[in-house]
């Protein structure tokens, strides 16, 4: 990209900012799926065409391969000029497309990195962006997402959500993405968390927060978590048949042990639910006080099932409360972790939190892990799992089988 190299070094001889931009279309392959590739390329031309109207005269867009772009801007003088430019980006995006019968919207994944603040070499520049675009794209996508230096923030794009996720799509589904768990030390591979994915028909997957109209309905949410417990269960019978005796992390929406008694009734199920580990908040374990919660966590134990407190973020009182209860393991808060590297209040309330959590038992699994520098940080406090863009983004069960043995063959 020597457009970016000269960009670089005119700001760096003029004392200048520069700024580059990475663009994900979200969910495109869904639409090739749909269209096909033929179609899919003419979308992506006019895509590019589209992009490229949004643009000053100095700005250069080119095309990475697939459906990512790359912008390159010179003499930024704001973070509010490059929003500007994701703003129109946004409105352009939201404009249908039309291949023969088909009529569809698009929205996309931004990822900003700011020369000199976020990387001084083109390749930490690209680097930073990538990551960047990555972030926004697991935040639910439909968003730009700054770097690392001084303009670090993320900010929905205006006028990205695409006009048809306004409303319950049809033909909407679900999956489960696995994020693998590692030991902090020896990356050695213990687990996955289950993340639940929407599947769109244009738009692939979709994050939670592109509405999640289900959780409102209460026999909804219990279906939902059925499946959940049922998927990822199987899931992890799965990979034990093939070598890999892993736990799965799992996230659920009512609680019922109504949907436990089903599952612990399926023979070819049950003994299969001892490897997975509910994840549920300090706040839920410390109001667990109503009968059906009650009733939940002792069919769970009595399934051979544990669990973790997710999102901990140092509140140590509460754990002289939650001491009695069958937790396992603290998955700390990403705000913790995001600061453990350069902030020494960070780094005190984790080792705070692990000392406590040792005392109890408990083992201590760090989410959020971004950098090379946050795992030895955390590995120096005394942390034992960890997970994160670091390791691995979230994956499809095919994908994450195909990245475990890649994993294991390098080690």
């Amino acid at each position: 990209m020597s457009r970016l190299d000269e960009t670089v070094a005119e700001a760096e001889r003029l004392g200048l900012r520069a700024a580059v931009l990475f663009l994900d279309l979200d969910g495109f392959k869904a639409v090739n799926d749909a269209i096909g590739h033929h179609g899919g390329d003419a979308v992506l031309a006019e895509v590019a065409a589209r992009l490229r109207s949004t643009l000053r005269r100095e700005e250069f867009i080119g095309r990475l391969g697939g459906d990512e772009f790359a912008i390159v801007m010179s003499h930024v003088a704001s973070r509010e000029q490059i929003e500007s430019i994701a703003q129109r980006i946004g409105a352009v995006l939201t404009q249908p497309f039309t291949v023969g019968d088909q009529r569809f919207t698009l929205s996309a994944s931004i990822g900003v990195a700011v020369y000199p603040d976020d990387a001084q070499t083109r390749g930490d520049l690209l680097a930073a962006a990538d990551a960047a675009m990555y972030r926004a794209k697991e935040q639910g996508g439909a968003r730009i997402r700054f770097g690392d230096g001084d303009w670090t923030t993320e900010a929905s794009v205006g006028g990205m959500a695409p006009a048809d996720l306004t409303s319950e799509p049809r033909d909407i589904g679900y999956l489960l993405a696995y994020q693998p768990i590692v030991d902090a030390r020896d990356g050695r591979i213990t687990g996955a968390e289950a993340l639940i994915r929407r599947v769109h028909p244009l738009h692939g997957l979709l994050a939670p927060e592109h509405g999640w109209s289900i959780s409102r309905d209460e026999d909804a949410r219990r279906a939902l978590d059925r499946w959940v417990l049922r998927e990822a269960a199987s899931q992890a019978h799965s990979w034990a048949a093939g070598g890999a005796d892993l736990r799965v992390d799992v996230n659920l929406a009512a609680y019922d042990p109504r949907e436990i008694e089903t599952l612990f009734g399926d023979e070819g199920l049950s003994g299969d639910l001892a490897r997975l580990r509910i994840e549920i908040s300090a706040a839920q374990f410390a109001g667990g006080d109503t009968a059906e919660f009650v009733a939940f966590v002792e069919r769970c134990v009595t399934s051979g099932m544990s669990f973790a407190l997710d999102e901990f973020d140092a509140g140590l009182a509460s754990l002289q409360s939650l001491a009695a209860l069958p937790v396992r393991a603290i998955k700390l808060a990403r705000g913790l972790t995001e600061h453990v590297a350069e902030s020494r209040t960070a780094q005190a309330l984790v080792q705070a939190t692990v000392v406590v959590a040792k005392s109890l038992g408990w083992s201590v699994v760090a989410k959020g892990v971004e950098t090379q520098a946050q795992q030895e940080a955390l590995v120096s406090l005394g942390v034992d799992g960890v997970q994160g863009f670091h390791i691995a983004h979230p994956m499809t069960a095919i994908d994450f089988a195909a990245w475990l043995r890649d994993r294991q063959g390098r080690a």
